[in-house]
């Protein structure tokens, strides 16, 4: 038997020499989340219950804390789109076609190339579908930017703007987004450059659209200024 199954199995090599093992390292802290709950389904219930139990623990960290699972890396970026509404099953997924990744809940949209091998359709967890959904066609939703103005948005800069119906709404350029959506979709860059679309009658003609590095995209709907009724005079 080999010194690092030795170890594993007796837990008393130090943090040191298991921190510089030459094993396979996961590359985000959302591929550790999966690689955990791989290690969790493979271990017996009854040789290793108290391993398990100990892993279980952690993995329960995992599953109620989403920034922890989540990380830097470009499946967790598109996952924050997926819609959590079970009603519009087609959108609770994320589709990947021949050209693009895709996942929209219907006030946001956020793409970028498929550069792999996957296709087909996956839960916000990465697990695949093996039945999905006829996925929308989200092209026709992708506005013209040509002649749009541009600005360079910050996400450290963000600030809440606006209240509407209990949702924190920031102010671009003359039109209202929630800031939850723009916060996400500029959350793996820290910036992005927007494409402002016109004013009509002081509302967005149509979604802001945010490009970031390796031509990933994000387009959000905006939101209606809440209308105020004029107090009748005495």
């Amino acid at each position: 038997m080999n010194d690092t199954a030795t170890a594993t199995r007796t837990e008393k090599m130090d943090p040191a020499t298991l921190i510089n093992m030459e094993e396979p390292r996961p590359k985000g802290k959302r591929e550790a989340y999966v690689m955990l709950c791989k290690i969790v389904e493979g271990l017996d219930d009854t040789e290793d219950k108290g391993r398990k139990a100990k892993l279980s623990s952690l993995l329960r960290y995992f599953e109620t804390n989403p920034k922890a699972r989540a990380g830097k890396d470009a499946f967790a970026w598109m996952a924050q789109a997926v819609s959590t509404d079970k009603t519009r099953l087609a959108l609770t997924v994320v589709s990947y076609d021949d050209e693009n990744v895709v996942a929209t809940d219907g006030h946001r949209l956020h793409i970028m190339p498929n550069t792999g091998e996957r296709r087909g359709f996956y839960t916000a967890q990465g697990q695949p579908e093996i039945e999905g959904p006829t996925y929308p066609n989200y092209k026709q939703i992708i506005p013209d930017t040509t002649g749009r103005a541009r600005v360079v948005l910050k996400l450290a800069e963000l600030t809440v703007d606006h209240v509407s119906q209990g949702l924190d709404v920031c102010e671009i350029c003359g039109g209202l987004y929630e800031l939850k959506f723009i916060k996400e979709a500029l959350a793996f860059d820290g910036e992005a450059v927007a494409f402002i679309p016109a004013l009509f009658e002081g509302v967005p003609d149509g979604p802001i659209a945010l490009e970031m590095g390796e031509g990933r995209r994000a387009f959000v709907m905006p939101r209606r200024r809440a209308f105020v009724m004029p107090r009748r005079r005495a």
